[in-house]
């Protein structure tokens, strides 16, 4: 349904509207929430671009929206972390044919989505405070994340 909406704003020319930027918002977290990473990201920087064009980005949606796109960049993270550790046995002997250049890679690709993660976790922190949503769920939530993302740092 949200995919036809946001066809049909596209359609009418309404990309740069509020109701445009909460529909590639709102696809956005629902393919985060279906596992599909890689469309949560592409969806969330369609909806980031589109909170900018229309100048809202001092808002509570546009906060949530970057904890959301900052989620998606952190799960990406861990799930090549997950498969690089997988991938290393725990001498760093390569196991099912990944040498340790390719898991030299990974962890690259890896510390580039975490330190995306960190920074749209910080702007949504600065946002949600600056605008008074400290105890606002989404804040929490994001508290919560910001947390994993330290462990899952090993910080």
């Amino acid at each position: 349904l949200y995919d036809r909406v946001k066809r049909l704003l596209e359609r009418k020319g309404l990309e740069r509207t509020t109701m445009y930027a909460e529909v590639a918002q709102d696809l956005s977290i629902w393919y985060g929430k279906m596992q599909q990473v890689e469309n949560a990201i592409s969806m969330g920087l369609v909806a980031k671009l589109a909170f900018e064009d229309i100048k809202r980005t001092q808002t509570t949606m546009y906060a949530n929206l970057l904890k959301s796109l900052g989620i998606s960049y952190h799960r990406r993270g861990q799930e090549s972390q997950k498969s690089r550790d997988k991938a290393i046995g725990g001498a760093g002997a390569g196991i099912n044919g990944t040498t340790l250049t390719e898991a030299g890679e990974e962890k690259e690709e890896e510390a580039e989505d975490f330190t995306v993660a960190k920074g749209m976790y910080e702007r949504s922190e600065q946002i949600f405070e600056a605008i008074g949503q400290e105890k606002n769920p989404w804040y929490l939530d994001l508290q919560t994340w910001m947390g994993v993302l330290c462990a899952d740092q090993r910080q």
